[in-house]
């Protein structure tokens, strides 16, 4: 079921993770598999991509077509941000999200383990709420509600989850949950390869919008 979202930025209407996850969703063996392995590791290179956002920002007049789109699939809406570090609102405050969510395994106590059902801050800033959950990636999105959310990825590639199948399987999750003309976008992630390596066949389409949009910046779309 697709949750709906007031455009208020002062509504007082607030979404708990239980509207967002479906909680019965029982992840398949080689989802765990997968999991496990990146749990694993004992080294990967985190990235710093958000800042690569700067100029989109700085220089709003460069990119018309851009913000016509975010501000219509944004506002009032839902926004995970994917393997997002510290956390990078300022897409959904400026394009009036009603809720940001900021999902990553490094947030927080090294001795809490990650958890994709509890959020580890809650919290409304100027009108929008933000939520941080400690977790791993796929497990997160794979508990997300079928047609409900827009996504961002900035940096998720290869340096920081080194294992393709991994990557298929987000994919793969993303498809599925992301809202009916909802977006995926960032910049620098692994997901654009797959779903450009498709073609006319992926899931979502990829759009242009404005001519000098940031290098490696992709924006998908989910048909309505």
């Amino acid at each position: 079921m697709t949750i709906e979202f007031l455009p208020e930025k002062d509504s007082k209407i607030v979404t708990t993770l239980h509207d967002v996850l479906n909680l019965k969703r029982e992840l398949s063996e080689s989802y765990k598999d997968l999991i496990r392995k990146q749990e694993e590791r004992d080294f990967y290179l985190p990235q710093e991509f958000s800042e690569h956002w700067g100029r989109f920002f700085k220089e709003p007049d460069d990119f018309p077509n851009t913000y016509k789109l975010f501000t219509e699939r944004l506002v009032g809406n839902l926004l995970i941000d994917v393997g997002g570090g510290s956390g990078y609102s300022d897409f959904a405050h400026k394009f009036g999200a009603a809720t940001y969510i900021n999902v990553d395994r490094d947030i927080g106590s090294k001795e809490t383990p990650p958890n994709p059902l509890v959020a580890l801050d809650d919290k409304i800033v100027d009108g929008l709420h933000i939520l941080d959950v400690k977790s791993d990636m796929l497990d997160f999105v794979s508990h997300v509600k079928d047609d409900s959310a827009n996504f961002m990825l900035n940096g998720i590639d290869i340096c920081v989850i080194d294992d393709v199948e991994y990557h298929k399987a987000l994919a793969l999750e993303l498809a599925r949950a992301t809202k009916p003309g909802g977006l995926v976008f960032g910049v620098d992630s692994h997901i654009d390869w797959i779903w450009e390596g498709l073609g006319d066949k992926a899931p979502l389409r990829k759009k242009k919008t404005d001519p000098w949009l940031i290098i490696n910046t992709f924006i998908y779309q989910k048909s309505e």
